[in-house]
């Protein structure tokens, strides 16, 4: 009969200066290096490299990139990413996302296009597209869109929830009327 093999059989994996396909350990570092994909039972550390798909427990991110980031705890400085999954998300100084989904987010001296925080968001000096959380507590921030339960501090925002509505009901409006003109125009030719 066969052994069980435990599901990660390699306790470190290190990438440094080179590209792999799929690496799996307990501990992944990728160092100026380029993974496809990378899945590891506790930590993943991406320093100036870079990887499509991240799967671990927790994820850092340092002058680095992930496209999809899925872990309990993710840390970013200088970072990007396309897509973070997360408990706790910290999209620290420097970094940027393309969409957040977490149950607590920090945007520290960021910039995020969207943010899903199922709890809180807290920001510092950045700026993000649409922001959803139940409470919201900013210093010097911006956001195009924001939905919130309870905001403490200071945000910018372009378009709230009663202007959003509002915008969206013009927009299908003229919409809708545009496109009765063309099949108006269409059946006359």
């Amino acid at each position: 009969m066969g052994e069980n093999k435990p599901e990660f059989e390699q306790e470190e994996a290190n990438v440094r200066q080179t590209s792999v396909g799929n690496i799996s350990a307990q501990r992944v570092e990728i160092h100026q290096g380029y993974a496809t994909h990378v899945q590891a039972s506790h930590d993943v550390t991406i320093r100036q490299g870079g990887a499509k798909e991240v799967r671990a427990q927790s994820v850092t991110i340092r002058q680095g990139v992930g496209v999809t980031v899925d872990a309990d705890n993710v840390q970013m400085v200088q970072g990007a990413a396309g897509l973070v999954r997360a408990s706790d998300a910290h999209v620290g100084p420097g970094s940027s996302s393309a969409a957040v989904v977490a149950d607590t987010v920090k945007l520290e001296q960021s910039a995020t296009k969207f943010v899903l925080a199922r709890d809180s968001v807290e920001m510092d000096q950045s700026g993000t597209g649409i922001l959803v959380g139940q409470h919201i507590t900013a210093k010097d921030c911006g956001a195009v869109l924001m939905i919130a339960n309870s905001v403490e501090g200071n945000v910018s925002v372009v378009m709230d929830r009663q202007t959003a509505i509002g915008f969206g009901a013009a927009f299908g409006a003229a919409l809708g009327l545009m496109l009765a003109v063309f099949g108006i125009l269409r059946r006359k030719k």
